[in-house]
């Protein structure tokens, strides 16, 4: 014989799911804080790269297969004078919520494509999650690095192609720390 739970047992249990049905929803839509600024102001400008980097595109407002669910997204490119196809590009990206910027960042950087340089030495203190690697198509150079943060609801990466005698490591280490000051002067420290 089965037993059947009295009412009062079965009120208990669709409440129970109700509130947690709620809360989990409540999680998941958290409200954004009011910000005074853009992505396009998360930008780094042509005075923060190296000199002999001039800007190819942008800055400018973007909307690409990482950015397709972005809030709204901003990008700028760079390029030297003898590399006319470009040398970085760095955008920035803001989700309707924390937890779509955790997603994101899980589904295209937390596996970032080759090798952490043992050279590389910045880890910021205040992305929530980031990763740096390099990688270089199979020996050919140049080698292209990739740097990707995760500051609350925004997304920001950096690539770089290390150019012989135009484009070295300690370069892109200096702009990425130069991109985690303004990102962290603007959403404020842990």
């Amino acid at each position: 014989m089965k037993h059947i739970p009295n009412r009062a047992a079965q009120r208990f249990l669709l409440g129970s799911a109700i509130a947690a049905g709620l809360l989990l929803l409540s999680a998941c839509t958290q409200l954004l804080p009011e910000r005074a600024f853009s992505t396009m102001d998360l930008l780094i400008r042509s005075t923060d790269a190296p000199e002999e980097w001039k800007v190819a595109g942008g800055p400018r407002a973007v909307n690409d297969h990482i950015g397709l669910t972005a809030m709204e997204a901003s990008m700028i490119a760079f390029k030297t004078a003898d590399h006319e196809r470009g040398v970085a590009t760095h955008y920035v990206y803001r989700y309707n919520s924390i937890g779509e910027a955790k997603r994101v960042h899980k589904k295209f950087f937390s596996k970032p494509v080759g090798e952490t340089p043992e050279e590389w030495g910045f880890l910021s203190e205040v992305a929530s999650q980031c990763s740096f690697a390099c990688h270089d198509y199979g020996g050919r150079e140049p080698i292209h690095c990739e740097w990707a943060g995760r500051y609350e609801e925004y997304i920001v990466t950096f690539g770089v192609w290390l150019i012989p005698d135009r484009v070295s490591l300690e370069d892109a280490e200096k702009v990425v720390k130069t991109i985690d000051a303004r990102i962290t002067q603007h959403i404020g420290g842990k």
